[in-house]
């Protein structure tokens, strides 16, 4: 499926994406198979959303314990660096806080056009 519109794209792969997630909620489909499952095809075979790859890939659990990973890094580096000395505090929030950007920011490599896919 193709869209012409960026959103339109996120709204469709989100439509093409519930039903393989709601028939596989706990084990998911396979790590780095979300585009092949879901099928959707924009410049290359990929999914926008990182939250929404990893729920297919990964199951209910996928998106949650990613959220969890960053929201227990952000609490423990704020709270380092209220307790922590004064010098070094900038420091101890902004380790982490790169990290979250970075994890944040992943992107998958697009799959290859020629790899079955689950979606038919």
């Amino acid at each position: 499926m193709r869209a012409a519109r960026s959103s339109q794209g996120r709204i469709d792969q989100i439509t093409m994406a519930w039903p393989k997630i709601v028939k596989r909620p706990v084990p998911g489909c396979g790590t780095d198979r979300s585009a092949l499952i879901v099928g959707y095809y924009g410049r290359a075979l990929s999914l926008d959303n990182y939250y929404l790859s990893l729920a297919v890939d990964l199951g209910i659990a996928g998106p949650v314990c990613f959220l969890g990973i960053m929201i227990v890094m952000i609490r423990s580096a704020h709270g380092r660096a209220r307790r922590g000395p004064r010098k070094g505090r900038r420091l101890m929030i902004g380790f982490p806080g790169a990290y979250v950007e970075a994890l944040a920011g992943y992107k998958h490599k697009p799959a290859k056009d020629g790899l079955k896919s689950d979606a038919a």
